[in-house]
């Protein structure tokens, strides 16, 4: 009896062997949906991932092999697909040109603006239109990039642009720069350089200053001298010209008078008046600064017979 137990112990051991050493029977076919097929006795569980080997080559070809077709072609595949994506430019990137002139790669979003229209053809393909009513496409200031070179050119070449404007109105502004400085002026004395860079001028009170559009007139005064023989007793005068406040001077007889033996009148009308009665028969001088370009007195400020004889205006 134990020598049949051992003989059995012994036939079933063989036979576990021998079953270790037969091969696992899959049954798979290739097929949609991961294939289809499998052992007789179906499969139970998963295979961990884990747990299948490593594959170092990482082929990239769409090759299927006619028979003994694996995991691995379709991984090839997958990696040959993505190495044609990677070399046109990467996975969902773009490259942006302009005349053929790259500006940038790997560019993943692009905005347009400044009435340019986006609108879809047909699938994987854009209409860009650019077109505004008038015909003409309008550009944001913003959106024009900035010049490095900041040029001072004043003359226009055979196609000017933008820039060409601006070259010429910076060669403008360094023209004003180099000669006086902005807003400056340069002041020369009989051609004789007295100052540059001068943003005031005070030419107090004595100059006539006039301004005709851009020119300015600078007039200094000159003096003037009336001579009066009294042909009836007054006290009233009228000089040749305007005379300028404060400059006039009286000389009776030869003698020159007090300012306060006369008062300056209207310089409008040139007059003065003496603080004594003028007697017919003598003799009166009036010394005074006017201005050339300045007009002559008006006439009639006192009246028909008030005015001297012997006044130069001969009234």
């Amino acid at each position: 009896m134990i020598n049949l137990e051992r003989q059995l112990f012994s036939y079933f051991e063989n036979l576990k062997n021998y079953m270790r050493i037969q091969p696992v029977v899959f049954a798979g076919v290739p097929g949609p949906s991961g294939g289809s097929g499998g052992p007789p006795g179906g499969i139970v569980g998963r295979l961990p991932q884990s747990a299948i080997t490593f594959d170092t080559t990482e082929a990239e070809t769409l090759y299927i092999p006619p028979s003994g077709s694996s995991l691995v072609d379709n991984l090839n595949r997958i990696r040959y697909r993505i190495g044609q994506i990677e070399a046109s430019g990467g996975g969902g990137y773009l490259t942006v040109q302009s005349s053929g002139i790259t500006i940038e790669s790997d560019t993943t979003l692009i905005n347009f603006r400044n009435h340019i229209t986006v609108s879809q053809d047909s699938p994987n393909q854009v209409i860009i239109d650019g077109a505004s009513p008038s015909g003409i496409l309008p550009i944001d200031q913003t959106d024009v990039s900035f010049d490095a070179t900041e040029a001072e050119v004043w003359p226009i070449p055979g196609n000017p642009t933008l820039k060409t404007n601006l070259d010429r109105i910076r060669y403008r502004v360094n023209v004003l720069e180099e000669d006086t400085g902005p807003g400056t002026i340069t002041v020369y004395d009989n051609d004789i350089l007295v100052a540059s860079g001068i943003t005031g001028l005070d030419f107090g009170g004595e100059l006539n200053i006039t301004v005709s559009g851009t020119v300015i007139g600078i007039e200094h005064p000159s003096w003037y001298t009336d001579n009066y023989t009294v042909s009836t007793n007054t006290t009233n005068f009228i000089t040749s010209y305007r005379y300028i406040l404060g400059s006039l001077r009286v000389y009776y007889n030869g003698l020159r008078q007090l300012k306060s033996n006369y008062s300056e009148g209207s310089p409008t009308y040139g007059t003065f008046t003496t603080g004594f009665t003028v007697p017919s028969g003598s003799n009166l001088i009036a010394e005074y600064q006017y201005y050339e370009s300045s007009l002559p007195p008006a006439s009639g400020v006192f009246g028909w017979g008030a005015i001297p004889w012997g006044n130069p205006w001969g009234v």
